[in-house]
């Protein structure tokens, strides 16, 4: 799209001007709260430890502005910003995934590390069932690193471990056939 105008460079511009606002507000938010901080660093030493053989080489730009810009919305429930969406979009295969993996990361050591023990954190719906069994592998792998980081750094023998969960609708490729095996386990605990 070609700009042309005053009115699309001042569209441009105030764009810029709130992303830049709202990641200066997270920047604050890491620097005087501990817990935001601590996660925000056990968020970074899960990807380090996952990415190992992954060949990635850190965070791109947009990741982690992306990342620090939500920090407020998920630290204070209270937020003026709690009723909106925001939508990551770049090409496929231009990190959108470990954008949202990280802030899923990092809500659940935040979780954690203010005294939730169990319970979700997080919930991601996918439109096609082939994306939904590749995201669910991925962060399954990255969960893998995350619960160990916790282990090693928070290790509250209180907190339930870390854990994945997907549910799927039903159809010809994913049958709903789990229900009686999970009735069978809960009444064989």
């Amino acid at each position: 799209k070609r700009y042309n105008s005053d009115s699309d460079f001042k569209s441009i511009t105030d764009g810029y001007e709130s992303v830049v606002k709202r990641y200066k507000e997270g920047i604050i938010f890491l620097e005087n709260n501990e817990n935001a901080r601590k996660a925000f660093q056990l968020m970074h030493i899960t990807f380090d430890r996952y990415s190992k053989d992954k060949g990635y080489n850190g965070w791109r730009i947009f990741q982690i502005v992306f990342i620090v810009s939500l920090i407020p919305d998920i630290i204070n429930l209270n937020h003026n910003r709690r009723n909106e969406v925001d939508l990551l979009h770049v090409n496929t295969g231009g990190g959108k995934s470990e954008a949202y993996f990280g802030l899923v990361v990092f809500s659940a050591f935040y979780d954690r590390l203010i005294g939730k023990r169990f319970g979700p954190t997080a919930i991601t719906k996918f439109p096609l069932r082939m994306l939904s069994v590749d995201q669910l592998q991925r962060i399954a792998n990255l969960f893998i690193f995350a619960e160990e980081v916790r282990i090693e750094f928070i290790n509250n023998k209180e907190d339930h471990p870390f854990s994945v969960a997907y549910f799927v609708g039903t159809s010809d490729e994913y049958p709903r056939k789990t229900i009686t095996i999970i009735k069978e386990v809960k009444q064989n605990k």
